[in-house]
């Protein structure tokens, strides 16, 4: 995970090494999209019986961009949810978004939960970290 983005989610990326130290999460996990055959880099996975890929994103004050890279993710997410990560089986995406400012940049982030929900994407809005830190720390085995 870049610096960029540990400044932006310290809360996430300290759960996830102390999991990581229980051998309850694993950290720099590198899948395989299926049919796309592109790899993804997560930097957070844990198991609750489906094996969940936390990417935190963050995205560009740009609409094209932005725009652009929640499609990506979106029909990555999605290959990864009806298909399963190679040997993994059942996976799940859970993007963790935050967002450059923008003269538009509540178009953009609606733009972006819209296009993640309709391929079955989570994400963790910055307001909602708490709640799903406490999640992951119930659920993580």
């Amino acid at each position: 995970m870049s610096t960029r983005a540990r400044a932006v989610f310290p809360t996430l990326d300290d759960l996830f090494h102390r999991l990581e130290q229980q051998g309850r999460a694993r950290l720099n996990v590198t899948v395989t999209v299926p049919l796309a055959a592109s790899r993804l880099h997560i930097p957070y996975a844990y198991r609750n019986g489906d094996l969940n890929l936390v990417k935190p994103q963050v995205f560009s004050g740009q609409e094209a961009p932005t725009v652009g890279l929640a499609l990506r993710l979106a029909v990555e997410g999605d290959l990864l949810r009806r298909h399963g990560a190679e040997g993994d089986g059942p996976t799940r995406l859970i993007v963790v978004p935050s967002f450059e400012p923008s003269d538009d940049g509540d178009i953009a982030k609606s733009r972006v939960r819209n296009i993640l929900h309709e391929y079955h994407v989570r994400t963790v809005p910055e307001d909602q970290i708490d709640a799903f830190v406490a999640e992951v720390e119930q659920q993580a085995h």
